[in-house]
């Protein structure tokens, strides 16, 4: 999704896209996750000058993002809206600036990292895997013995289990 920004202002001021991209596969970092239904996008890019450009606009994304705790798929919906200004000679080193063209895919990936959930969570309940067996604690109870005390802690627990005496 390449757009030559000197070539697209010959003939106007201000370009609008509005398209949905199907094959979009969102990457962060080692992670790549396909679009449920793909990446909707609303954008007017303006010039003001030969090179300084705004884009402003809205993005959205449904993903099928693993649970944090039991793995299992959430579809996210994930918006945003943005205004950028760019200076041309300015941006030689962007990541989605690369001379003159620029590179929608990843400009819209970076506005849409910024709105990516810290957590998901299939539900408010959900259990999770048992750190021990790794059953699934949603679908089934595990016999695992979860009274384990982390050695460091056990002094603690002598502490609280013994009934404060007063000196």
């Amino acid at each position: 999704m390449l757009i030559h920004l000197v070539e697209a202002f010959n003939r106007t001021d201000q370009v609008i896209i509005e398209e949905t991209y199907t094959d979009f596969v969102f990457k962060d970092g080692n992670v790549s996750m396909p679009s449920v239904d793909g990446l909707k996008c609303n954008l007017i890019i303006s010039r003001y000058t030969k090179d300084e450009f705004s884009i402003e606009g809205s993005a959205s994304i449904k993903l099928a993002i693993p649970c944090d705790r039991c793995t299992k798929e959430v579809v996210t919906d994930i918006n945003t809206t943005f205004k950028r200004d760019i200076h041309l000679p300015e941006e030689v080193e962007s990541a989605y600036i690369n001379g003159t063209e620029l590179d929608l895919g990843v400009f819209l990936t970076l506005e849409l990292i910024q709105e990516y959930p810290m957590k998901v969570l299939c539900s408010e309940e959900c259990k999770g895997f048992c750190s021990q067996c790794g059953a699934n604690l949603n679908n089934q109870q595990c016999t695992c013995d979860h009274s384990h005390i982390d050695i460091r802690l056990a002094h603690l627990k002598d502490l609280f289990d013994s009934k404060f005496k007063e000196v």
